[in-house]
């Protein structure tokens, strides 16, 4: 019994003290396990912590919800600033049609990423976020990726 003590003891003594990036990255992707496991299907971006605040967007409002509790059941006052999509600057156009013969849809909005669908003119697809000349649709078959913003006309 005073060798088990000694032990514990010792182990307390030298422990390091928790990382808090560390944590909020391993709750963040617990979340992304349960909302998010498939990324052609759903978006959780979240980034931090930075700064006091964890950043990001997501197609799931319950995951925002369910990071706060587990953010709350560690003990971690950060403020959360993800946005859920569609993405409030959008307005009420979020509705787009293929406006090219065939629309390159890839998972990182440049040119060079991987492909992740394609879609034929006069597809309709949901308009989600605008990042520099790319927007993030979701296609009829629910896949969410990247096109150019050329290759949509919103409606």
């Amino acid at each position: 019994m005073v060798e088990y003590f000694f032990l514990s003891f010792t182990e307390n003594l030298f422990a390091q003290p928790a990382d808090t990036s560390a944590i909020v990255k391993q709750l963040v992707q617990q979340v992304k396990a349960v909302y998010a496991p498939d990324k052609r299907v759903k978006v959780w971006v979240v980034n931090g912590p930075a700064q006091g605040s964890v950043t990001g967007y997501t197609t799931e409002p319950a995951a925002i919800v369910l990071l706060k509790k587990k953010l709350d059941s560690a003990n971690l006052s950060l403020s959360l600033n993800i946005e859920s999509l569609p993405q409030k600057s959008l307005d009420a156009e979020t509705k787009g049609i293929i406006r090219v013969s065939v629309a390159h849809h890839r998972f990182e909005p440049n040119d060079a990423a991987e492909m992740a669908t394609q879609s034929l003119m006069g597809t309709p697809v949901d308009i989600l976020l605008k990042k520099g000349g790319y927007y993030l649709v979701r296609t009829p078959d629910q896949y969410i990726a990247w096109t150019e913003a050329m290759m949509v006309h919103r409606t």
